[in-house]
């Protein structure tokens, strides 16, 4: 193997220092530092001048190293309907959101067909929606007080009501052949609490929340996954999402668009709207998207 050859494919910077190089990867710094924690390599990280240092006489870990973080494809994937289940949550709270300011009740098919629509990939969105259909004039901040401290308060809340789609060990099986990222339009405190519930925290770099794009730049703008594509590596980027939302977010990125019907929503109508909004395929779950890539990439190549 040519170490410096296989580092340049990464668009890494190579500088001499004695028997040393220094090898610098600019913004992928983290996404570098990530695989390096992830897989336990020895690998030295010089912090004053934000390089790695490589030995070249270390000829294993060096090569071990150069695989662990070699081109792959990087799948980004949104969570609530995707890796966590939120049917028990997201969308009891937003009933009960709806019915504590207006005294009426909000079914679980009329927020469906509101996301159906596209650009309502907020629940906040989709309350303020229904306030103004129904002439209820209802302070934004008051509301999303309300729904946050039914939701998660920083201890429990519906939260504590979700549960796994993706489990550790399907993870697992993903990293051997796939770099993993995270975009929800979830705010960090409920999305890292939610992915250390399930121990698979250390398996996605980015994770990108709400507060990393900003409230005016939520899915479907493409913001959240071009800062993934500045921080990652990678030769082929897919989008995992559920909503009308995701599927427009990644033809918009330019990536590939995998829909999942999420646990809430098993329709042939979402589906055909996530084709129709550009996704290359609609999955019935989650899981079953180890087999669709392998089969995928197999007939590509």
């Amino acid at each position: 193997m040519n170490i410096r050859e296989e580092l340049k494919k990464l668009n890494a910077k190579i500088l001499d220092n004695n028997d040393k190089l220094e090898v610098y990867f600019d913004k992928k710094t983290n996404f570098i530092k990530h695989k390096i924690e992830l897989y336990n390599l020895n690998i030295g990280f010089n912090e004053e001048n934000n390089c790695f240092i490589i030995d070249e006489h270390n000829k294993t870990e060096i090569e071990n190293f150069i695989s662990k973080i070699s081109l792959r494809p990087l799948v980004i994937f949104d969570m609530d309907g995707v890796l966590i289940d939120t049917t028990n949550s997201f969308s009891v709270v937003t009933m009960m959101t709806y019915k504590h300011f207006t005294g009426g009740e909000l079914s679980r098919e009329e927020i469906n067909s509101i996301k159906y629509k596209g650009g309502f990939n907020s629940d906040f969105d989709i309350l303020m929606h229904k306030f103004k259909e129904q002439g209820f004039d209802v302070d934004f901040e008051e509301m999303a007080k309300y729904y946050l401290n039914l939701y998660f308060d920083g201890k429990g809340g519906l939260i504590d009501e979700e549960k796994i789609i993706l489990t550790e060990d399907h993870v697992k099986e993903l990293i051997k052949n796939y770099n993993l990222a995270v975009f929800t339009g979830r705010d960090t405190k409920s999305a890292m609490h939610t992915l250390k519930v399930w121990n698979i925290t250390k398996y996605f770099y980015p994770i990108i929340t709400f507060e990393c794009v900003g409230w005016n730049n939520q899915k479907p703008d493409t913001k959240g996954v071009e800062l993934i594509k500045e921080q990652s590596i990678a030769d082929e980027i897919y989008y995992l999402g559920d909503t009308v939302d995701d599927a427009s977010c990644a033809r918009n990125a330019g990536v590939k668009g995998i829909g999942v019907l999420p646990p809430r929503d098993k329709s042939d109508k979402l589906k055909q709207r996530l084709l129709e909004e550009g996704d290359i395929t609609v999955l019935n779950t989650t899981t079953d998207l180890k087999d669709f890539l392998q089969e995928y990439i197999k007939q590509k190549n």
